[in-house]
């Protein structure tokens, strides 16, 4: 069969549970390098990109862009082996969100379908993240990472031309799906007019996610042939 689809997912609210591992590990990676995590506790981080999130909690914390920008290598270094040290201690538990790991492997089994991910994340800390709530990471063939641009809209169109450097298809429209928990999800694939599956699995509520205008919205995915109906339905 030839491929049809490019499934794009979210990570944290809509494959898993983080456990304030994202957090934590992000507040002790920003002290270690910069010296200060900023106003952390009161910053929201749903629906924004890692990179977005050290620039503007630095910006309100008095550390100047450049010094941010020299240094965001090492903070995601940092970042990475927080993490690393913070679930080998036992300190989070995250945990893959109802129906998740079920229809990631149903899809990943269809000859149509090339999973990805569209996440905030850096990839490191993404991959752990994945692999601790019982994913193989290696299913999701292509990505688009939280360090490679603040704006989330940016990282759809840099998905699908490594999916179509990958495998040579040219995806477009409603061939994209996008499946995430946050109106920034749900609005980042607009410019190319993507389909978007919206759950509830995360920090939004419904009027928030219905405010952003999804395809469809999802109170999980625990009914896998519900949502590969809605997500694959427009082609």
């Amino acid at each position: 069969m030839t491929l049809r689809y490019l499934v794009l997912f979210d990570i944290d609210g809509t494959l898993l549970w983080p456990d304030r591992a994202g957090r934590d590990s992000m507040r002790a990676a920003l002290e270690r390098v910069y010296g200060t995590a900023g106003p952390i506790d009161s910053f929201p981080f749903a629906g924004r990109t890692d990179s977005a999130i050290v620039r503007d909690l630095m910006a309100a914390a008095g550390i100047a862009e450049d010094i941010v920008q020299a240094r965001f290598d090492e903070l995601a270094a940092t970042l990475e082996d927080e993490m690393h040290t913070r679930l080998a201690d036992g300190r989070h538990n995250i945990r893959a969100c109802p129906g998740a790991l079920a229809l990631v492997e149903a899809l990943d089994a269809r000859d149509d379908v090339l999973l990805g991910l569209l996440t905030g994340n850096l990839e490191p800390t993404a991959r752990i993240k994945l692999a601790a709530a019982g994913y193989d990471p290696d299913m999701f063939r292509v990505g688009a990472f939280g360090g490679e641009s603040p704006v989330r809209a940016d990282l759809v169109p840099l998905a699908v031309e490594r999916a179509r450097a990958l495998t040579g298809v040219d995806f477009r429209g409603k061939q994209i799906v996008v499946i995430g928990d946050t109106p920034e999800d749900v609005r980042c694939g607009e410019a190319l007019g993507v389909q978007t599956v919206a759950v509830l699995t995360g920090w939004n509520s419904r009027e928030e996610l219905e405010a952003a205008s999804p395809d469809v919205i999802f109170d999980d995915l625990t009914d896998t042939g519900a949502v590969i109906a809605a997500a694959l339905a427009s082609v």
